[in-house]
This record gives structure tokens, C-alpha cells and sequence, in this order.
């Protein structure tokens, strides 16, 4: 339902100018240029209106954030988004969700809330695409929690 990639996207339109948005800090990134695709999604984040377009707007800008304080806050922020979206596509972004919200609570050092959002993510295994990029998520999510475990969290 939601492919970003299968619209074709022009600034001039209004109704997809987000999705426009988007897809150019995306091609800024690709081309290393990352100031200016924050920008991009800056600007998406401040016109976005729908639960979807506000989930990928927070969750794209969330790496940009200079603290992990900061990342965690805007993780959080775009999950509370996408759990409001009924939609297979995005439930299958979760997983990936849920594992960078672990991270973050692993760098603060806060590993039971690492580890639990590590277990959260499994939820939604059902909905990962089975490719490269799906299998990598579904091994590191439970590496993560495995070795959590081994430390005894």
C-alpha cells in the first residue's frame, strides 16, 4: 500500500511533495551528502500530516540526531507513529525499528529496556520480507537478545 519507490514523485504535487521529499534525501544519502537530505527530511517531518508520513519522516530523522538521547527520543517518537498504521508493509519495518531503539538503550546503558525491546521486535518477524536484508534483521534480533541473555539481562 505504502511503496515509496513505486510513486512517481514530482515537487510541483502537491499531495506526494512529502513522498518527493523523501525519496531526494534518500538520493542525497546515497550520494553522501547527508546535510542536505536532514534538510529533506526536516522539511517532510514538518509537512507531514498522515501517521505514515509522520513515521518515516521521525524515523529517518532519528539518525541524524547527535546524541543517542536524542535518537532514542525520535525512534520512540516515529514507533508511536507506525503502531497506529494497520498495514502489512510497515509492520514489517518493526522489527528493524525495534532493534535500533535497542541499540540506543544499550549505548545509555539501560540493557533490560535494550533487551525487551529486542524480544518486541520478534512480534513482527512474520512480516519481514524473506530477503537479505529481512534475514539480516531476524539473526541480529535474536543475537541481540541472546547475547543479552548471556550477560544476564
Amino acid at each position: 500500500m505504502y511503496n515509496i519507490n513505486s510513486l512517481v514523485m514530482k515537487e510541483k504535487d502537491d499531495e506526494f511533495k512529502i513522498f518527493y521529499l523523501f525519496s531526494k534525501g534518500h538520493n542525497f544519502e546515497d550520494k553522501f551528502e547527508y546535510a542536505k537530505a536532514q534538510k529533506k527530511f526536516e522539511e517532510a517531518w514538518r509537512i507531514s500530516r498522515t501517521n505514515f508520513e509522520k513515521y518515516v519522516a521521525s524515523r529517518n530523522l532519528a539518525g541524524y540526531q547527535k546524541s543517542f538521547e536524542a535518537q532514542l527520543e525520535w525512534f520512540l517518537k516515529s514507533l508511536a507513529y507506525g503502531l497506529k498504521i494497520d498495514d502489512k508493509t510497515v509492520m514489517g519495518m518493526l522489527p528493524s525499528h525495534y532493534h535500533d531503539i535497542g541499540e540506543c538503550y544499550e549505548e545509555l546503558k539501560d540493557y533490560e529496556n535494550a533487551k525487551a525491546n529486542y524480544i518486541l521486535g520478534k512480534n513482527y518477524l512474520e512480516y519481514i520480507p524473506n530477503d537479505k536484508e529481512g534475514r539480516w534483521v531476524i539473526d541480529a534480533l535474536y543475537e541481540e537478545i541472546e547475547r543479552m541473555n548471556q550477560k544476564g539481562f
